[in-house]
């Protein structure tokens, strides 16, 4: 593996850990854009061109989704939905290729419809889904990346709950 592979896959866990911790829609956006920017050129650099072409797809939906507040319908979700599931049925190189489908497709949902809290329970279930496919495709670091983004939801989501219930205590106090 080069070294530039393995520069962008701990750059991208940077990023990810980050997005994880941060309790803003947009920052939360704009993290995973530049997240998954680092990925497509790990897949492109590893060879997994079904994994490039749909990381492609969810790097422009991502910068998309960053203007989200301006658009006047769902126009754009529809378009990202619609891009995931036929890049990657084009892509398809095998049945794994089925979790770069699916993966998105949650999270396209999730970050388009949702609030912070379904955003980091979306993209768990979601980077669950990428870590399974980047272990079987030998690109570790990403696969580790894409646990370690599940694990700072986890922890995003126990401090939310913290703070609120903080919040609740001071308030019947």
């Amino acid at each position: 593996m080069s070294t530039w592979c393995i520069f962008f896959q701990i750059l991208g866990v940077v990023f990810v850990l980050a997005a994880g911790l941060c309790q803003k829609k947009n920052g939360i956006l704009f993290l995973t854009f530049c997240a998954n920017v680092c990925s497509v050129l790990v897949m492109f650099l590893a060879g997994r061109y079904d994994g490039v072409a749909a990381t492609v797809v969810c790097t422009l939906r991502a910068f998309l989704f960053l203007f989200r507040d301006r658009a006047k319908s769902n126009w754009i979700y529809w378009i990202s939905t619609g891009a995931h599931l036929i890049v990657g049925v084009l892509a398809w190189q095998s049945p794994m290729s089925l979790l770069i489908i699916l993966a998105p497709m949650v999270i396209c949902t999730v970050n388009w419809f949702g609030n912070v809290e379904t955003i980091k329970w979306g993209t768990i279930v979601s980077d669950c889904c990428w870590a399974v496919f980047d272990f079987s495709c030998g690109v570790y670091i990403e696969g580790m990346r894409d646990l370690a983004e599940t694990c700072a939801n986890v922890i995003g989501l126990w401090k939310s709950r913290q703070s609120r219930g903080k919040r609740k205590g001071r308030q019947s106090g």
